[in-house]
């Protein structure tokens, strides 16, 4: 298959040199490591190069080869961390700790190559770990006892999740048939969209019934097709999740959309089968940034059932502290074994979404704090001020943040279920806005 995924050029100044280097940094901490990556030669290359700098520091090495991050982490038990490459980039190298968090060491010291390495009797060994996806299937399988008798079309694109991802739904009694599932020309990037879930579209408009999974280049996020062939938007992926197993504490980034917060509170999905995975009664919704080093952080800190990000990243604290869209996938064979994924996205609600921007080009502090005074003063109102303000209220919500590109702007958005609503906010949220400047 050829990769649908433009050129990387991040790596153009990435070598097996520097990654040798980033290896005997990490090295220089650490006794054991595992080491990973997604499929493809340049990710192989620096995989190979981290293991040699590794070795050279005198750590002790376990290659699991090219497999998926989340299967990565099940390469053994023996390890301080995990040091997974996903493409040939620096910014593509990933050091794990024991749950799959991201772990607090520097592989960029270059104060480190001064310092002395073993001569060769104190250089480290290397050795196959060959049983890292038979560990991560029998642990995600686990979780689903029940046999998730399912039709399913996944698409590997040629990756590393070809390894364990036919595997494991195979291992829950789904039907799988199998795209791409071989480790030729990989889809590299980190990113899946609509366009990465063309092929699966095709095929489910011959094959209705089948609900259709696409991976990324890494295992750690997914596109979602239902049973008519439709793609469905990363944040319902999610819905149906929190519908699914039914979290009592849920990381939610403060600007997602009110259709994940609606399924989390069981206001939408009415009559859908449910199979909770997590038990307590009180629910809760802890918001925080939109990034996954956010997420993972207020994940760690609050003890939540699960953490989620706009673009369908899952993370499931029980299984790893890293994405997993292995599991995600598992998750949504199971509840499409017992409910039509199509029919339950065509009885959601539709929200109306708007968004504007003004301009302020005068004291940011002085803005700021004017807002939050306006805010606090808003009867009932539930406010967040995270990466901005974000403003619930019982009809929507609204929020008010500075401009990611331009500091001189102010992005302001509205959503409710009534558009009417959602145009009262927008103007209330503007009102507000410029009696603050």
């Amino acid at each position: 298959m050829a990769s649908n995924t433009a050129p990387d050029t991040k790596g153009a100044g990435f070598t097996p040199c520097r990654a040798l280097e980033i290896g005997r940094n990490i090295g220089r901490e650490h006794r054991a490591v595992a080491v990973a990556s997604a499929a493809g030669n340049g990710c192989a290359v620096i995989r190979d190069a981290i293991a040699s700098g590794l070795t050279s520091a005198g750590c002790s090495v376990l290659d699991a080869g090219a497999v998926p991050l989340p299967a990565a982490i099940c390469a053994s038990d023996a390890v301080d961390c995990t040091v997974y490459v996903s493409g040939a980039s620096e910014e593509s190298v990933s050091v794990l700790g024991k749950d799959g968090s991201p772990a607090s060491i520097r592989h960029d010291r270059r104060e480190a190559a001064e310092e002395p390495l073993p001569d060769y009797k104190g250089v480290g060994r290397i050795r196959r770990a060959d049983d890292a996806v038979r560990r991560y299937v029998s642990k995600i399988a686990a979780a689903f006892p029940e046999r998730a008798d399912a039709p399913v079309i996944l698409d590997c694109g040629c990756g590393c999740t070809s390894v364990c991802g036919p595997a494991l739904l195979a291992e829950m009694g789904a039907d799988v048939t199998s795209v791409n599932a071989h480790q030729g020309a990989p889809r590299i990037s980190s990113e899946i969209g609509k366009e990465d879930a063309a092929t699966l579209r095709s095929m489910i408009g011959r094959d209705r019934g089948s609900i259709g999974v696409a991976f990324n280049g890494d295992g750690t996020k997914l596109a979602l097709v239902d049973e008519g062939g439709g793609f469905v938007d990363p944040e319902y992926v999610l819905a149906l999740i929190m519908l699914y197993v039914r979290p009592s504490k849920v990381v939610v980034p403060v600007n997602a959309s009110a259709v994940v917060d609606d399924a989390f509170h069981g206001l939408i999905g009415e009559g859908v089968s449910t199979r909770p995975m997590f038990g307590g009664e009180k629910r809760r919704t802890i918001r925080s940034k939109d990034t996954l080093a956010s997420v993972t952080e207020t994940l760690l800190e609050s003890g939540a059932d699960l953490g989620v990000l706009r673009d369908g990243t899952l993370i499931l604290p029980r299984a790893s502290m890293c994405p997993d869209a292995m599991n995600e996938a598992a998750i949504l064979t199971r509840m499409s074994a017992e409910n039509s994924i199509r029919n339950l996205l065509a009885s959601f609600p539709r929200y109306a979404v708007l968004s504007d921007r003004m301009h302020h080009a005068g004291n940011r502090e002085m803005f700021s704090r004017k807002l939050v005074d306006r805010l606090s003063a808003i009867e009932g109102a539930d406010v967040s001020s995270i990466d901005g303000w974000r403003v619930d209220m019982g009809g929507g919500w609204f929020s008010v943040a500075w401009g990611k590109n331009d500091r001189e702007c102010i992005d302001i958005s509205a959503e409710s279920r009534d558009k009417a609503y959602a145009v009262s906010m927008m103007e209330f949220a503007k009102s507000i806005v410029r009696d603050a400047m």
